[in-house]
Parts: structure tokens; sequence; C-alpha cells
């Protein structure tokens, strides 16, 4: 695998630029998470990429660490069987290929947004995807 987590700082900054080309650097705030190899994005639009579901929970963890990933988790497998509606249950159960510009994947970013602004929220689910789609176990 061809991933590199950094602390976004200067002496991470200085790590990610000594990777060399090609690459694909995504900063979430806290880390930057260089991407390379055969891990690079397939695609940087959002709305380009379907993901299987080991890849969206990989996309989870690249674009928010541990805390998205969480999220993820209780909201599919807690959140949902507990107060989904039965359409919802099926989806979550049952789907094995997941696009950006699917409602339920909507309904998980509005319900997982926390304090973040609607444009950040929206700006990370898209992340969620592109980093996603390189991911190769």
């Amino acid at each position: 695998m061809a991933q590199f987590i950094f602390t976004n700082d200067a002496a991470g900054q200085a790590q990610a630029d000594a990777i060399p080309q090609p690459k694909h650097e995504w900063i979430d705030g806290r880390r930057l998470v260089i991407l390379t190899g055969n891990d690079m994005p397939v695609s940087l639009s959002a709305n380009d990429v379907v993901l299987n579901r080991l890849r969206l929970f990989q996309g989870a963890l690249l674009a928010g660490g541990q805390p998205l990933l969480n999220d993820f988790t209780t909201y599919i497998y807690t959140t949902i069987p507990a107060s989904g509606t039965p359409t919802q249950k099926n989806f979550w159960r049952e789907s094995q290929e997941f696009t950006r510009a699917l409602p339920f994947i909507n309904q998980l970013r509005t319900a997982i947004q926390g304090a973040k602004s609607n444009a950040a929220s929206i700006a990370e689910m898209n992340q969620v995807f592109v980093l996603g789609s390189g991911y190769t176990p």
C-alpha cells in the first residue's frame, strides 16, 4: 500500500513534500494524507466514482480518520437498524456499491455532520469517495 499520513504542521509538510510525484495530497485540517502508486484516486471527481463497501469505509478513514470511520460505523450498523425506515435498512444491509449521488449517502452525511458547516461536510464526503477510489487492499 502506498499511503502516508503525516501531521499537518511544518514537519509533516516537509515529509509530504519529500515524496516524489505522482501523488495525491489530502489535508483534513489535522493530518496530511498522501496517496501514491496503486492508491492514487481513480478520479478527482466524487461523482465519477463507484465504491464497494470496503472502499467506502477506507475512504472515510482516510478522509476523516478514526472519528469519521466511527461515525460511519455507528450510523450504518447501530442507528439505521434501530430507527431507520425499511428502505434504509434494506439499502445499508444489502448494497455493495455506492455512488456519491445516492440519497442514502447524503442522509449519512447529514446525520454525521455534527458541528461542521454544510460546505465542509459536503467536501469531506466528496473526499471519502475520491480517496476511497484509490484504495487497494
